[in-house]
């Protein structure tokens, strides 16, 4: 590791890297971490460089804009490339990471412009309003396909109870009871217990997947590949 070491830059390029791990603290002040080509899927370790001012991390396993967050624990870092991760296909990626860094000049080789910095915010904002309405919307279909589910069973059970082999065959058929899916859903709110924090992540990360199929089929071309390669067959990043 010290040969990696050249004054404030460390480069361990291709180097099987999976995890950060945490770094004695005379490896902390470096100003440029080069981790491109390796294997790396979290940077929750990454706010100990606290004077980071660039940052590569091109072709990795990135695939959670939840890992972006902790980028801002770096309040110096201004250069960023991330290009070759699977977070870069999804929806609004570079708006999400611009919102996140707000001191970010450079972002996968392309200068962060007034006016992107400007839509960032809102389009961040106005995509979180659409993901909790999703996100409520796939809650009230679950409760849904659970009152369909209650409803077959207590058909059952009445056809076993007032069927003709049942000891109760001669008694009159009682009248149905309609469903009150309402109350019931109004119930649920009280039996069913909360959504962690995790579980939404995980909701949200399948939402934005889905999001990212209706993408493919509808602009088959307008989202770059996260693992595309050379003409050598190897893959191609900036340091």
């Amino acid at each position: 590791f010290p040969a990696s070491l050249d004054g404030a830059k460390i480069s361990l390029v291709e180097k099987y890297i999976t995890t950060i791990d945490p770094l004695l603290p005379k490896y902390r002040d470096i100003e440029i971490l080069f981790l491109s080509n390796n294997s790396i899927r979290e940077l929750s370790r990454i706010n100990q460089f606290q004077k980071l001012r660039i940052l590569s991390m091109a072709n990795n396993c990135i695939e959670r804009l939840e890992e972006i967050e902790h980028l801002a624990g770096c309040p110096l870092l201004q250069i960023l490339n991330l290009e070759f991760n699977p977070v870069t296909q999804l929806p609004n990626y570079r708006l999400h990471v611009i919102t996140a860094l707000p001191g970010l000049r450079l972002l996968d080789n392309k200068e962060v412009s007034p006016i992107e910095r400007k839509q960032a915010d809102l389009v961040v904002k106005k995509e979180a309003t659409i993901l909790g309405l999703m996100f409520g919307n796939d809650r009230l279909i679950r409760k849904l396909e659970k009152v369909m589910l209650k409803v077959r069973l207590h058909a059952e059970l009445r056809a076993v109870v007032f069927g003709r082999i049942s000891i109760l065959n001669r008694v009159d058929y009682p009248a149905p009871v309609p469903f009150d899916t309402r109350k019931f859903l109004q119930l649920s709110e009280y039996s069913d217990p909360p959504v962690t924090a995790f579980e939404q992540q995980l909701v949200y990360a399948h939402l934005r997947n889905e999001a990212v199929k209706a993408w493919r089929l509808r602009w088959p071309h307008g989202l770059p590949a996260a693992t595309r390669r050379g003409s050598s067959g190897k893959a191609t990043a900036t340091p």
